[in-house]
């Protein structure tokens, strides 16, 4: 297997561990005013397949400039009273943040002993399981953290039970991937970091805890 560039490793992995999170659909979401012109709604980060729709008063409109980042548009044409809303589709996380969280994945790898200053371009193959799993259970901490936070935008139908499905989701991730370790070399052979018996042989500092005899002939 080919080391993965992280983009792959988004584009081939995490969004299948996503699945759903990373295109929401929204149907018929309400606009906020925040100046004469500009509309804002509630989620950002839209996708260009499929196309947002808007409607002013339940008619299709074409804005005069839609921000696909920061989920807002501008209509000139609104006067006192109109509504304007819009079904679109949106990531809940980017590609920017989950770039963030593979290479915050692999510091951490770098950190543990013996150091390592691995990057992109020179991360060890076997390695992309495990930064994909850590990059996941980063996206699971930031759900929690966002169920606590902003409770008020929040998309999900049952917060409560999905705060007790992702803790424990995200509690057996983290249980595996605390057993990642890196290997270590004693005396030139490689072995895994650890505590290990080593055979007992009798020498110079060791003679006094052996019982020996001795024939008389």
């Amino acid at each position: 297997m080919a080391r993965l560039t992280f983009q792959q490793i988004i584009d081939e992995r995490l969004d299948y561990r996503l699945n759903y999170l990373n295109s929401i659909e929204c149907w018929n979401h309400l606009g906020r005013l925040t100046s004469a012109t500009a509309i804002a709604f509630p989620y950002q980060n839209w996708s260009t397949a499929p196309a947002p729709v808007f409607r002013k008063n339940g008619t299709i409109i074409t804005p005069d400039t839609t921000d696909l980042t920061a989920g807002t548009v501008v209509v000139s044409s609104l006067v006192s009273g109109d509504d304007v809303t819009a079904d679109y589709t949106f990531k809940y996380f980017t590609d920017a943040q989950l770039t963030s969280f593979i290479e915050n994945s692999l510091n951490r790898f770098n950190f543990i002993p013996p150091n390592s200053a691995y990057a992109e371009g020179s991360y060890p193959e076997y390695l992309t399981d495990w930064l994909v799993s850590m990059a996941y259970a980063q996206c699971l901490r930031t759900i929690l953290m966002d169920l606590t936070m902003w409770k008020a935008r929040l998309i999900f139908t049952d917060p409560q039970m999905l705060a007790s499905n992702v803790q424990a989701i995200l509690n057996s991730i983290e249980s595996e991937n605390a057993k990642v370790v890196k290997p270590r070399s004693i005396n030139a052979a490689a072995v895994v970091m650890g505590r290990f018996r080593l055979p007992s042989f009798v020498g110079e500092s060791t003679w006094q805890q052996y019982t020996t005899m001795r024939y008389n002939s």
